[in-house]
This record gives C-alpha cells, sequence and structure tokens, in this order.
C-alpha cells in the first residue's frame, strides 16, 4: 500500500506540474503589440501587460502553489508509511511535521516573493497613470 500510495502522489504532482505549466502559458504570455504607432495605444498595451503580470503574480497561490498540495501529502503519507522503521510513532510524526513545516516556509516564501513583485508592478502601474493623466 505506502508504494501504491507514493505512486499516487507522484502522479499527482506530475498532474500538477503539466496544470501550473499550461496556466502559466496561458496568463503568462505576452499579447501581441499592437500594430498602431500611437504613444497613447503603446501606453495603454504597456499598462494592460503589466496589470495582466501584477494579477497573475497576485493570485500564485491559486494557480501556481495549491495544486501540488494534494500531491505533496499523499507522496509525504506514502514515504511515512514505507519507512517502516522500528521508530516510535511520535518520532515519525515529528518528521513528517517537520517536513510538511519546510514546504509551508517554502511555499510561503515563493507566496512572499509573487505579493512583493506584484506590489512593485502596482507601484510602476501607478506612475504610468500619473503620466498617462498629466
Amino acid at each position: 500500500m505506502p508504494v501504491r500510495t507514493i505512486r499516487i502522489g507522484s502522479i499527482l504532482i506530475i498532474a500538477a506540474a503539466l496544470y501550473v505549466s499550461w496556466k502559466l502559458r496561458q496568463i503568462g504570455s505576452a499579447s501581441a503589440t499592437p500594430n498602431v504607432a500611437s504613444a497613447q495605444t503603446l501606453a495603454n498595451h504597456h499598462r494592460d501587460e503589466l496589470v495582466r503580470q501584477r494579477d497573475a503574480l497576485k493570485s500564485v497561490w491559486r494557480w501556481y502553489l495549491l495544486p501540488f498540495v494534494p500531491g505533496i501529502l499523499v507522496f509525504m503519507l506514502g514515504t511515512t508509511l514505507e519507512t517502516g522503521s522500528n521508530l516510535p510513532i511520535w518520532i515519525e510524526l515529528a518528521s513528517s511535521a517537520f517536513s510538511l513545516s519546510l514546504m509551508g516556509g517554502l511555499f510561503y516564501g515563493i507566496y512572499a516573493l509573487n505579493a512583493h513583485a506584484a506590489k512593485k508592478l502596482d507601484r510602476e502601474i501607478d506612475a504610468l497613470d500619473s503620466v498617462m493623466e498629466g
């Protein structure tokens, strides 16, 4: 059973990676630059691209991190069951809790970096808006 659990976790992680790759291509690809030579049109296009990037960064927890959670949990459950060690269960559980906290810290770090980048894009959008209005 544990080997099957590890395999299922691995399949879920692979599926998450494929989904994230598809989603990144879907929301991360830049749109074509308009052929109009107007500075206003180009500025609007640039602003739209900044907004698209900002929105993708703000929602990274939903489309980039969350899809990996089920696979990681199932995989970790399988590896915990697979060890077959003679250690007391509380040591096994503590080890799993430590691994989960490391993974949670990694996920939080990814989220925080993306949130910081989104705030920088917000400032850039605000600066562009003030130039376009003035």
